[in-house]
């Protein structure tokens, strides 16, 4: 069914679940007819899951990288950041949330609005190019931030492999140092003794397709197929994960030890870019519409959002000091730091 079909469909009595009908504004209709088909997720999602949700989702790749960001740009600038994206991005949600309220018929969540769709109805008539640079902006932000995701799941599940069975293996595309001018193709495997320097296995110059990447593929992937309610319990596994990990960073970093002075962490540091690196967090703004579209009715909005990125802020805050206090974090990201420790009970 087309665009235009989809919408003079609904406008002609398909309103879906909520028995309402819009005016031709709205791109709304057209999601409403997916909800009344069935393929959206439900609203049973409760305040502890949704909770979990949104922490893992304020909680973004940058969270290794908070150490280093601590030790190249000085605590005191760093501190100051964290506090300033969690403000702006907890405002940006809730503002966001009463320009969905704002849409005829969802003053209380009703329909199935989600990001896009939200910008789509606001930005009209000389407004359209603003809805065109959201989108834009939307896949940008989730482009970075699902390369840097899924690159770090696949050098982390390589380093886990070498700990486990010994080595890992990969077919290598390109390598800097060793490759012709046509590049290098074949199999290269990769063993604890062999293991590169820098932040994965392979090496900092390698390119490489290894089996670390092709198993977080297989275990992501029909992830993807699923409602944001069916895999509600992926979301509660991995912020149990979560706070686990975190809490065992902060342990060794006091059982080995914290010394500022040791490990170069200044009040201002000389490489104030690191900063960057905290956007890639906070990007729980995108997921808020499919939450609140999914959560249960009752569920406090301002409650979940508020809390769950002040835990987060507390995780960047606590992992990157303590664990910059205790270890040299200049050469690279703390997954790995621990990998390549040799402090006894220090791991990923």
């Amino acid at each position: 069914m087309g665009e235009s079909e989809c919408g003079n469909s609904v406008r002609s009595g398909r309103s879906g679940r909520s028995g309402r009908s819009f005016d031709d504004r709205t791109i709304v209709t057209q999601s409403e007819a997916v909800v009344a088909a069935g393929q959206f997720g439900d609203k049973t999602i409760g305040m502890i899951s949704g909770f979990m949700l949104l922490v893992n989702n304020v909680t973004g790749p940058g969270l290794v990288q908070m150490p280093q960001v601590f030790t190249k740009s000085g605590w005191l600038l760093t501190i100051l950041s964290l506090l300033i994206c969690w403000l702006s991005a907890s405002f940006a949600c809730t503002m966001m949330l009463e320009a969905m309220k704002r849409i005829p018929g969802n003053s209380k969540f009703e329909q199935r609005i989600e990001f896009t769709t939200l910008a789509k109805y606001h930005f009209v008539g000389k407004l359209k190019f603003m809805y065109y640079a959201t989108l834009i902006c939307f896949l940008l932000s989730f482009l970075t931030t699902l390369v840097t995701s899924v690159i770090e799941s696949a050098q982390t599940m390589d380093e886990a492999l070498i700990e486990l069975f010994g080595k890992s293996c990969a077919v290598q595309i390109y390598n800097n140092e060793t490759a012709s001018i046509g590049g290098k193709f074949g199999l290269d495997c990769i063993s604890e003794a062999s293991e590169g320097s820098g932040e994965s296995p392979f090496g900092p110059k390698a390119y490489v397709v290894s089996i670390g990447y092709a198993v977080v593929l297989v275990v992501a992937l029909p992830l993807g197929y699923w409602n944001l309610d069916d895999n509600i319990w992926v979301q509660n596994f991995a912020f149990c994960g979560l706070c686990f990990i975190v809490c065992e960073w902060c342990i060794q970093a006091l059982v080995h030890g914290i010394d500022f002075d040791k490990n170069d962490v200044p009040v201002a540091g000389s490489d104030q870019s690191q900063i960057g690196t905290v956007l890639f967090n906070y990007a729980f703004v995108t997921t808020v519409p499919s939450w609140v579209n999914e959560k249960k009715v009752g569920v406090p909005i301002n409650k979940s959002i508020w809390g769950s990125s002040f835990l987060g802020t507390m995780m960047f805050l606590f992992t990157g000091l303590l664990c910059a206090g205790a270890w040299d974090s200049s050469s690279g990201n703390l997954l790995s730091l621990l990998t390549k420790s040799s402090t006894p009970g220090v791991g990923t």
